[in-house]
Protein backbone atom coordinates (compact mmCIF):
# COMPACT_ATOMS: atom_id res chain seq x y z
CA UNK A 1 0.00 0.00 0.00
CA UNK A 2 2.75 2.52 0.63
CA UNK A 3 4.19 1.82 -2.40
CA UNK A 4 1.16 2.58 -4.27
CA UNK A 5 0.63 6.01 -2.33
CA UNK A 6 4.37 6.93 -3.29
CA UNK A 7 4.02 6.28 -6.76
CA UNK A 8 0.74 8.13 -6.81
CA UNK A 9 2.32 11.29 -5.37
CA UNK A 10 5.38 10.85 -7.91
CA UNK A 11 2.96 10.61 -10.58
CA UNK A 12 0.76 13.73 -9.53
CA UNK A 13 3.96 15.85 -8.87
CA UNK A 14 5.10 14.93 -12.28
CA UNK A 15 2.13 15.90 -13.93
CA UNK A 16 1.61 18.83 -11.83
CA UNK A 17 5.18 20.17 -12.64
CA UNK A 18 4.89 19.75 -16.44
CA UNK A 19 4.05 22.26 -18.75
CA UNK A 20 2.46 21.70 -22.32
CA UNK A 21 4.91 24.21 -24.44
CA UNK A 22 4.86 25.00 -28.11
CA UNK A 23 6.27 21.65 -29.53
CA UNK A 24 7.82 23.43 -32.71
CA UNK A 25 10.86 25.34 -30.82
CA UNK A 26 11.83 22.12 -28.57
CA UNK A 27 11.99 19.54 -31.26
CA UNK A 28 14.85 21.18 -33.29
CA UNK A 29 16.99 19.16 -30.55
CA UNK A 30 15.84 15.94 -32.43
CA UNK A 31 16.28 17.53 -35.92
CA UNK A 32 12.79 18.05 -36.43
CA UNK A 33 9.71 20.57 -36.44
CA UNK A 34 6.97 18.36 -34.86
CA UNK A 35 6.26 15.60 -32.94
CA UNK A 36 4.47 14.32 -35.82
CA UNK A 37 7.31 14.24 -38.08
CA UNK A 38 8.52 10.79 -35.92
CA UNK A 39 7.92 7.89 -37.71
CA UNK A 40 7.90 5.89 -34.34
CA UNK A 41 5.30 8.18 -33.01
CA UNK A 42 2.71 7.68 -35.95
CA UNK A 43 3.01 3.96 -35.61
CA UNK A 44 2.42 4.50 -31.46
CA UNK A 45 -1.26 6.73 -32.49
CA UNK A 46 -2.19 5.02 -35.48
CA UNK A 47 -2.33 1.51 -33.75
CA UNK A 48 0.96 -0.17 -35.59
CA UNK A 49 2.10 -1.13 -32.70
CA UNK A 50 1.21 -3.68 -29.58
CA UNK A 51 0.55 -0.98 -27.47
CA UNK A 52 -3.15 0.46 -27.63
CA UNK A 53 -3.49 4.16 -26.81
CA UNK A 54 -5.84 5.13 -24.09
CA UNK A 55 -7.54 8.24 -23.60
CA UNK A 56 -5.25 10.00 -21.38
CA UNK A 57 -2.00 8.76 -23.05
CA UNK A 58 0.53 11.95 -22.36
CA UNK A 59 4.09 11.70 -23.96
CA UNK A 60 6.51 14.29 -22.48
CA UNK A 61 9.97 15.21 -23.82
CA UNK A 62 12.99 15.93 -21.37
CA UNK A 63 15.64 18.02 -22.82
CA UNK A 64 19.48 17.19 -22.33
CA UNK A 65 22.27 19.65 -21.04
CA UNK A 66 20.10 21.12 -18.40
CA UNK A 67 20.90 22.03 -14.70
CA UNK A 68 18.10 19.63 -13.33
CA UNK A 69 18.30 17.05 -16.13
CA UNK A 70 20.09 14.21 -15.86
CA UNK A 71 20.03 13.58 -19.36
CA UNK A 72 22.54 13.63 -22.11
CA UNK A 73 20.11 13.47 -25.19
CA UNK A 74 16.92 14.26 -25.94
CA UNK A 75 14.13 11.87 -24.62
CA UNK A 76 10.72 10.83 -24.66
CA UNK A 77 8.07 9.32 -22.05
CA UNK A 78 5.14 7.71 -23.09
CA UNK A 79 2.72 7.66 -19.97
CA UNK A 80 -0.34 5.28 -20.85
CA UNK A 81 -1.94 5.15 -17.21
CA UNK A 82 -4.67 2.75 -18.82
CA UNK A 83 -2.94 0.29 -20.33
CA UNK A 84 -3.49 -3.29 -19.59
CA UNK A 85 0.31 -4.32 -20.98
CA UNK A 86 3.45 -3.64 -18.60
CA UNK A 87 5.22 -2.92 -21.59
CA UNK A 88 2.69 -0.02 -22.77
CA UNK A 89 2.19 1.29 -19.38
CA UNK A 90 5.46 3.55 -19.51
CA UNK A 91 7.51 3.30 -22.35
CA UNK A 92 10.91 5.44 -22.96
CA UNK A 93 12.03 6.53 -26.11
CA UNK A 94 15.32 8.96 -27.63
CA UNK A 95 14.72 11.05 -30.73
CA UNK A 96 15.05 7.88 -33.39
CA UNK A 97 12.61 5.59 -31.38
CA UNK A 98 14.72 3.00 -29.69
CA UNK A 99 12.49 1.89 -27.01
CA UNK A 100 13.10 1.70 -22.95
CA UNK A 101 9.94 0.28 -20.49
CA UNK A 102 10.30 1.43 -17.55
CA UNK A 103 8.59 0.19 -14.80
CA UNK A 104 8.46 -0.06 -11.07
CA UNK A 105 11.78 1.35 -9.58
CA UNK A 106 13.76 2.19 -13.06
CA UNK A 107 10.19 4.44 -13.63
CA UNK A 108 10.47 6.01 -10.27
CA UNK A 109 14.50 6.80 -10.15
CA UNK A 110 14.25 8.09 -13.71
CA UNK A 111 11.36 10.72 -12.60
CA UNK A 112 13.87 11.64 -9.88
CA UNK A 113 16.56 12.14 -12.05
CA UNK A 114 15.02 13.91 -14.88
CA UNK A 115 12.74 16.57 -13.63
CA UNK A 116 12.48 19.34 -16.73
CA UNK A 117 9.72 17.07 -18.69
CA UNK A 118 7.30 18.84 -20.74
CA UNK A 119 4.19 17.56 -22.37
CA UNK A 120 4.03 17.54 -25.97
CA UNK A 121 0.84 15.38 -26.46
CA UNK A 122 -2.08 13.93 -25.15
CA UNK A 123 -5.07 11.59 -25.95
CA UNK A 124 -8.06 13.16 -25.45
Amino acid sequence: MKKIVFLTMIISFFCLSCKRVDETKILTTCDEKSINNFLWFQEIKNGKTECTIYKGATLYMFFPDDSTSAAKETLFLLENPAASLGTCLSVLYNCSGKVKSLLGEDRTKFLEAHTNGKIIWQKD
